[in-house]
């Protein structure tokens, strides 16, 4: 073919993948190397089971496993049981499993693949494959699983989309690990109490699409700003468990601007409620709606002085037992706002919590975010100096694209008391852009879960 290589890629059951990729000087030559480090990748995520399904992966035989298992919620209940009868009846010769009729097996020792040692019943796990099932034996309520070789490896690309079925129920860490992360919302409804103070340095633009600050000069403070230092108070109450939340948040705002009066007030009050759209062992997708109700003094810059409504998704893997990955994509619409002055902005990212140190009782939780802003449209108030000293306000556009870097470490510090179990957590973050909301912040959380 002129001007164009075909690169072809199969696995080990046979699959052939045809891509076209152009050719043909330095640009060519560079875009096709791309296409072949990309499909180097994609393969090698994929591992070697490529043209199977990972959960039909042979393995060695049935192992017994606890008789609590966690639910989609990561509590410890016991999963319930659907079971089938056999379709012909169970004879010293032969009985019934997975459909198939097969050898009788003594005792409860490991088994071949395929078989079982006892179990006369089948529990059918969604989440799995009817060829891969958990057995029970209803006479003694004792489940078995799969036992999978070290070598049987799953690819990362695999593992984003299946799981072992392993049981995760080691230590107080496991159970909290998912909640661990402070910027990024949980996508898990679950009562619990916060206080979060957060301390926040160098912002430059505060009045940007009036996000923070209503305009400068408008509704918002009277002077341009060119550093602004601001600490929130945060108390957030979320009622609900399982599918369903109320999320509360009531702010307390101090701030020390450069130029115009330093004081404290009560932020924009917000209520959001929760719901989870899709509740899977690995994965789960939920969706909240934020609103922000004017409540604070917008003349002093507690309060960007309107409503604003945010509804978003928040996303959660399980990665493995010990570390879970977070997502969320929002985006904040004002509402009755200053005409050509605020704008919308997207919010996007996710984090990585991780299980590093766990017992019964207490567990460190290592966590990093990244969450970034689009701001599109609207105006901010850009300060310039003037020559006898001063400051005054130049108008400019408010579209920005920035990330926030946010490392943190939670403790959870069990056991559960009177008031539920209680968590601290010490986080930091840093602005990758000047215009950001802040340059550098450093924060606290206590949360007690119940």
């Amino acid at each position: 073919m002129s001007g164009q290589d075909s690169i072809k890629s199969g696995c080990a059951a046979g699959t052939t993948l045809a891509w076209r990729v152009p050719v043909g000087g330095p640009a060519g030559l560079c875009r096709s190397v791309r296409w072949v480090i990309l499909l180097a990748l994609v393969f090698w995520g994929m591992g070697p089971a490529c043209a199977q399904d990972p959960r039909l992966i042979p393995h060695s035989g049935y192992r017994p496993l606890p008789e609590v298992f966690p639910g989609p919620s990561h509590s410890a209940v016991k999963r319930p049981r659907e079971e089938r009868a056999p379709a012909i009846t169970e004879t010293d010769e032969t009985r019934m499993v997975s459909g198939e009729s097969i050898p009788p097996e003594p005792g409860w020792e490991l088994s071949p693949p395929g078989q079982v040692a006892s179990p006369a019943w089948t529990e059918v796990v969604p989440e799995m494959s009817a060829n891969s099932p958990i057995m029970v034996d209803s006479a003694t309520e004792r489940f078995w699983g799969p036992v999978f070789e070290e070598n049987e490896q799953l690819g990362w690309l695999q593992r984003m989309f299946y799981f072992s079925q392993q049981n995760c129920d080691d230590g107080i860490g496991q159970e909290r690990v998912m909640f661990a992360l402070f910027e990024t919302e949980q996508s898990q409804p679950q009562g619990n109490f916060r206080l979060r103070f957060a301390s926040s340095y160098g912002q430059q633009t505060p009045d940007r699409a009036e996000y923070m600050w209503a305009k400068i000069g408008g509704p918002g403070p009277p002077n341009p700003e060119s550093r602004v230092d601001y600490q929130d108070l945060k108390a957030t109450l979320e009622a609900g468990q399982g599918r369903f939340s109320f999320v509360t948040e009531v702010p307390l705002r101090m701030l020390q601007p450069e130029y115009n009066n330093s004081g404290s007030g009560l932020g924009n009050i917000s209520l959001a409620p929760k719901i989870v759209l899709l509740d899977g062992i690995d994965w789960q997708i939920s969706h909240v709606f934020r609103t922000y109700l004017p409540t604070g003094a917008t003349g002093l810059g507690a309060s960007n002085g309107h409503v604003s409504l945010e509804p978003g998704l928040l996303i959660r893997h399980r990665w493995s037992c010990d570390t879970y990955v977070h997502g969320q994509l929002k985006y904040w619409i004002p509402i009755a706002a200053t005409p050509g002055y605020s704008g919308y902005v997207g919010i996007f990212g996710g984090g990585v919590s991780h299980v590093w140190l766990e017992n019964d009782a207490f567990a460190v939780l290592p966590t990093f975010e990244i969450m970034g802003y689009s701001v599109n449209g609207g105006g901010a108030t850009v300060p310039q100096m003037l020559p006898g000293g001063g400051v005054t306000g130049v108008r400019t556009a408010a579209s920005e694209v920035f990330a926030n870097l946010m490392p943190g470490v939670r403790f959870v510090l069990g056991p559960e008391g009177d008031l539920g179990l209680c968590e601290l957590g010490l986080y930091s973050g840093f602005c990758t852009a000047d215009t950001g909301w802040y340059q550098q912040q450093v924060g606290v959380e206590l949360r007690w879960s119940y």
